[in-house]
């Protein structure tokens, strides 16, 4: 474990996520070196005490610790991965937080081989003021030893952490899964805020008395607890609340109501078309988790 007095860490990229993982460092006494391209975005962080570099090979020299957050691969290939730079942080530590896809993270992991880097890949699932908050949940992949070591520069930037796999490029998988939810849930509910605009029903009572109740008194917990055993399980035969084939009534119903106040439910329509093809597969007295199987089916 390593101690925020005997660690140098550089940041590397000062764009709005990348400006708050730096004051979260400064803010838990760790030394950091930063570099950005348009040199201005550092005036705010020498303020607060840290220390700015004129490059990124001089970063990676005074530093144990590199971490990136910049806009894309290509970004950060013409930033970090260099011959000077991979020779700077031979034996040092690259935490990579910019988006990237499998097969780049994979060509960033031959890269920090060749060099004898060490390399954790992470995925970010929040806003910059929740890694100001300490309420900043980071999915990593990579070795879970070179985690636990790391754990107080992970735990300052942002507070919440999660070691998913060993794999760096896997976690591309995982960040995926979870916006797949979060773009699900916002515009869903974006969604339910235009039927209520359009029948004159409040926002503000839809979201106060409708959705945060039902999301506060834990009732959707359980639905998403009792579906994702199901699919963990690959089981979707126990005891019924409702079968594939209801939900799938229900939403038939939900959008002709829908269409009938003249709103678009081009939002809903590839949903119903998955689970009218789940209850095809035979599945339509299972569980609606059945649908899993057809998502899988779809690959083979």
């Amino acid at each position: 474990m390593i101690s925020q007095d005997k660690i140098f860490v550089s940041m590397i990229g000062l764009g709005h996520m990348g400006g708050a993982l730096a004051e979260s460092l400064l803010a838990k006494g760790f030394q950091i070196t930063v570099w950005n391209r348009t040199e201005s975005k550092t005036t705010r962080l020498k303020s607060l005490g840290a220390e700015v570099s004129s490059s990124t090979e001089e970063a990676a020299q005074k530093s144990d610790v590199i971490v990136t957050c910049l806009l894309d691969h290509a970004a950060t290939r013409d930033a970090i991965m260099s011959t000077e730079i991979g020779k700077a942080l031979k034996g040092k530590t690259l935490v990579q937080l910019s988006t990237a896809t499998k097969d780049e993270v994979d060509e960033l992991v031959d890269w920090a081989e060749s060099y004898g880097i060490k390399l954790l890949k992470g995925g970010i699932l929040v806003y910059p003021d929740d890694i100001r908050a300490g309420n900043g949940a980071i999915l990593y992949g990579g070795s879970k030893m070179l985690f636990k070591q790391l754990h107080p520069i992970l735990m300052a930037m942002g507070g919440m952490p999660i070691h998913i796999c060993e794999s760096p490029a896997d976690v591309v998988a995982s960040t995926s899964a979870s916006y797949s939810f979060l773009y699900s849930a916002l515009l869903s509910y974006l969604f339910g805020t235009a039927i209520c605009h359009r029948v004159g029903i409040s926002v503000e009572i839809f979201t106060e008395k409708v959705i945060e109740p039902f999301i506060s008194s834990g009732s959707l917990m359980r639905y998403l607890s009792n579906a994702g055993q199901a699919a963990a399980d690959r089981d979707y035969e126990g005891e019924l609340q409702a079968t594939l084939d209801v939900w799938d009534d229900a939403l038939h119903q939900t959008i002709k109501d829908i269409e009938a106040i003249d709103i678009d439910t081009a939002i809903l329509k590839p949903l119903k078309a998955l689970l009218e093809n789940a209850s095809t597969n035979g599945y339509g007295e299972s569980d609606i988790a059945a649908v899993v199987e057809t998502l899988l089916a779809k690959q083979g």
